[in-house]
């Protein structure tokens, strides 16, 4: 499987791994720990039909210092994130990391135990290889190996952990449209390059320029080299206020969808004096009113000089259209105004005008549907037993439960003699089956592992949040895990209660998101429980209503439905 080649203490190991082979990096490293201290290997890994390698982060192995994994399958990635000492007596000396058509799978338990306990993890494990020359992920996925997708591979982050990679010069993050990806490293927001000579994003599905990127020589001060082609950008600003050491740079945009260039972007070109922007190959516009300021500018410049720009930009004069059709294949300095506009408008008008009036009345309307919707379809629903149209699709009659209780200890008093009694008693026009903490947990079982069973096997989660709930591990945990099946749904799963308002500053960040863009009912709301009633009811059948609640013309514009009682 492996073949070893060595001259005098630097060894290349290199090893095929076949459809059903599998290589473990745990016997590499002790082979590696035998080797002196003053020799260097090199690991290349090949698979073919599957092949897999259990290769656990940070890649860390005695003397190892490039290592090469290709179209392999990657298993046992967080193996030893909890076990700190095993990295901490191997020396970093990784300087390389090449992977290529490789599919790193992720476990979301795994995840969910690393989020719940990251104090625990070294800073090792945070930054990975801090001798890093270069970095290469090129066609790399990540993918989920229990029952919930992993939305976001890097949705844990230290903004208090700093990584600084003073070795690197090449960082490369390509081929991957999808999203989580496959990034380095993994857990940290403070990352510093000073030495980085290129960055590279081809093709990563990128629809703007990163913050990161638009003051670029203040983040990479010697970067020679940006490379943002084959992506979906259709605007760019970046700025250049004489952090770099470089003198010159070349920030590609090619293969992109900017179809004209505003006030900004000439700006761009004329200010970052430091690099070249290249946005040769994309799809030019010519329609009238898109490409009019750009035309001009080449127009009333007849080069790089005349317009102020550095020389590298004569190829602006050089760009051609590619819509619409009659102006195709033609230069945009050769067009004059008549050209670009030539149609007459004025036959328009009278149909121009009628539309808009048409127009307005439509918006109108739709403004005023749009804002009453949701009471609109809660009375109906809770009061008249009437399923307007277009309700979403429910595909979750095979769940056990109605909903999955989430709540503090301290708030155990009002979710048991208030809330669930009201939405348990068949009497009381409710009749909906809870599942309880102290009721429905199995027992033996671990509480993480009781969490993600409950919420799976519930149609909604309901969050009782007051400021004791916050301050749960548990109850935060809960929160996660809902907010992901809501996610992996893609419906509205939770309801979240709020007991008690709550300072935004007590929240972590996913809860203040979801907080700050959701409509609340206060106390005082006659629609109170008719709003919890629509959120928890099998749309594909009407509830009998409670006459005791009132009509409200208070409304909820949220994908996640919120009510709040105090």
């Amino acid at each position: 499987m492996c073949d070893i080649n060595s001259k005098k203490q630097n060894y290349t190991v290199i090893c095929s791994v076949d459809k059903n082979g599998l290589l473990e990096f745990a016997n590499f490293r002790e082979w590696s720990k035998l080797k002196p201290n003053s020799s260097t290997i090199s690991l290349s890994v090949t698979c073919t039909g599957g092949g897999v390698i259990k290769l656990p982060w940070p890649f860390r192995s005695f003397n190892l210092v490039r290592l090469f994994v290709l179209g392999c399958l990657v298993q046992e990635f967080f193996l030893e994130v909890f076990d700190p000492e095993i990295i901490k007596r191997i020396p970093d000396k990784l300087e390389h990391v090449e992977i290529v058509d490789t599919t790193v799978e992720i476990d979301f338990k795994e995840s969910m135990k690393i989020s719940v306990n990251f104090s625990e993890i070294s800073a090792e494990y945070k930054c990975g290889p801090l001798n890093l020359r270069t970095y290469i992920a090129r066609n790399v996925s990540v993918v989920s190996v229990s029952d919930l997708q992993l939305q976001d591979y890097r949705s844990t982050h230290d903004p208090s952990n700093t990584c600084r990679y003073k070795a690197a010069e090449l960082y490369e993050l390509s081929d991957t449209n999808e999203s989580p990806k496959f990034e380095l490293p993994m857990l940290t927001d403070n990352l510093y390059f000073p030495n980085l000579k290129v960055l590279n994003y081809t093709n990563t599905g990128h629809k703007d320029i990163p913050n990161e990127l638009v003051d670029w020589r203040r983040e990479f001060p010697k970067l020679e080299k940006l490379d943002l082609s084959h992506n979906h950008l259709s605007r760019f600003h970046f700025k250049d206020v004489g952090y770099g050491t470089t003198p010159s740079g070349y920030i590609n945009l090619q293969y992109n969808n900017i179809q004209s260039l505003s006030e900004t972007e000439i700006e761009s070109l004329s200010l970052l004096e430091s690099a070249l922007i290249d946005i040769r190959n994309n799809p030019f516009n010519c329609e009238c009113n898109e490409i009019t300021y750009f035309n001009q500018f080449l127009l009333q410049n007849d080069g790089p000089a005349a317009a102020g720009l550095q020389a590298g930009y004569e190829y602006l004069w050089d760009i051609k259209c590619v819509q619409p059709p009659r102006l195709a294949g033609r230069k945009i300095s050769e067009l004059n105004k008549s050209v670009l506009c030539d149609a007459d408008v004025s036959i328009y008008v009278a149909q121009i005008a009628t539309l808009s009036t048409v127009a307005i009345l439509l918006l109108i309307i739709i403004i005023l549907i749009t804002r009453y919707r949701k009471d609109i379809r809660i009375i109906f629903f809770t009061r008249l037993n009437i399923i307007l149209p277009c309700q979403p699709k429910e595909d979750n009659a095979h769940k056990r439960f109605d909903a999955f209780i989430s709540y503090s200890s301290a708030d155990t008093e009002w979710v048991l003699r208030t809330l669930a009694p009201r939405l348990e008693v068949e009497e009381s026009g409710f009749n909906f089956k809870l599942c309880l903490h102290h009721r429905d947990f199995e027992v033996g079982s671990y509480i993480s592992d009781n969490i993600i069973s409950s919420v799976e096997n519930s149609r909604h989660t309901v969050l009782v949040v007051s400021r004791h709930f916050l301050q749960s591990e548990w109850c935060v945990l809960e929160f996660r895990t809902a907010l992901r099946q809501s996610l992996l749904e893609k419906r509205k799963h939770m309801v979240i209660i709020l007991l008690e308002d709550v300072s935004l500053t007590d929240v972590e960040a996913d809860f203040r998101r979801c907080l700050q863009t959701m409509t609340y009912i206060k106390a005082d709301d006659k629609l109170f429980w008719d709003r919890i009633r629509y959120a928890l009811a099998k749309k594909s059948r009407p509830v009998r209503s409670s006459p005791s609640v009132t009509i409200n013309t208070s409304t909820v514009n949220s994908d996640v439905i919120s009510v709040v009682t105090s």
